[in-house]
């Protein structure tokens, strides 16, 4: 077989999209949470029914919520209040929630990602979010994570960024 010119250029181009495809798919596992310990205080048990109320407050941010639970079936709806320091910022870059489904033993079975905000939105002093997901089994409880990166520019177009996250 004769390797014409275009061979090396095709070959480097598909070792590119293998590389780029390796690292999207280790991307989530960088991320998540899975099998990690989740502090009592950082978990909200699963009650059937509802709808059931809830609150979290971190260093960052308040979240109210509430959920009906039927079954394996979850729908959560709430709102994201930002903590005053973060109200000093005028733009928000991003913004992740997540949900976690935890094990009777504290241990984080499931991630999902139940919010975001987009890029460079002027700075909310709260966001709505609302999800309906599918509750994995041997789930008791569910606990929250979120990352976000919060700026501000001045009149002299300089700005300074401030990352913020708190994991489940």
């Amino acid at each position: 077989m004769r390797w014409g010119r275009k061979t090396p250029a095709v070959f480097k181009a598909g070792l590119w999209i293998f590389l780029l495809a390796g690292l999207v798919a280790c991307q989530g596992s960088l991320t998540s949470y899975r099998g990690k310990q989740v502090e009592a205080k950082n978990r909200f048990d699963l009650l059937e029914g509802g709808p059931h109320k809830g609150a979290w407050q971190t260093r960052d941010l308040w979240i109210e919520f509430q959920y009906l639970r039927e079954q394996q079936d979850l729908q959560i709806s709430g709102l994201v209040k930002l903590q005053v320091y973060l109200l000093h910022y005028n733009f928000m870059k991003s913004f992740f929630l997540g949900l976690h489904f935890v094990d009777a033993e504290g241990k984080v079975l499931v991630d999902e990602a139940i919010m975001s905000a987009g890029y460079r939105v002027e700075m909310p002093d709260q966001m709505a979010f609302k999800a309906n997901l599918k509750i994995p089994p041997d789930s008791t409880a569910i606990a929250f994570s979120y990352r976000g990166r919060a700026f501000i520019i001045g009149d002299d177009g300089g700005g300074d960024g401030w990352d913020f996250w708190q994991g489940p």
